[in-house]
């Protein structure tokens, strides 16, 4: 890298001293107090013009990831069931997920001790007003 980089003021152009400092660091003109970037200095054999522009084509695949032979769906390394379609990487079989019934019985239960509880509030009531009219 360069020891020393122009000042990015257009009216100042001093050379501002860059050693020790990383490629992006921020450092700041002596002489007009500009902040400047330090660059990356590619030398001096150096020619722009052969940097080709970026061809479209087809997306390039990640060598960590895989895809789902049957929808096409990106998966990650450890994947083995497709969350798209459900189909199994390893077998290439279908799977078929089982929805589990709720039971009822939580339902039931609940109820019942509402049942009992009205029961014993009523039983209460009962057993306090007879005992005052007698």
């Amino acid at each position: 890298m360069a020891e020393t980089t122009p000042c990015t003021n257009p009216e100042c152009g001093a050379s501002i001293d860059v050693r020790g400092r990383e490629v992006g660091d921020v450092v700041q003109c002596p002489e007009c107090g500009t902040s400047t970037r330090v660059p990356m200095d590619l030398g001096p054999g150096f020619d722009i013009s052969t940097i080709m522009e970026p061809r479209e084509g087809p997306p390039l695949s990640h060598p960590a990831r895989q895809q789902c032979p049957n929808c096409g769906a990106v998966l990650g390394v450890r994947v083995k069931i497709c969350p798209e379609c459900g189909m199994d990487i390893r077998t290439g079989a279908a799977v078929v997920r089982v929805a589990r019934k709720e039971s009822k019985a939580p339902l039931l239960l609940a109820i019942a001790g509402v049942a009992i509880v009205l029961a014993i509030v009523i039983l209460l009531v009962v057993l306090l007003s007879g005992g005052e009219g007698g």
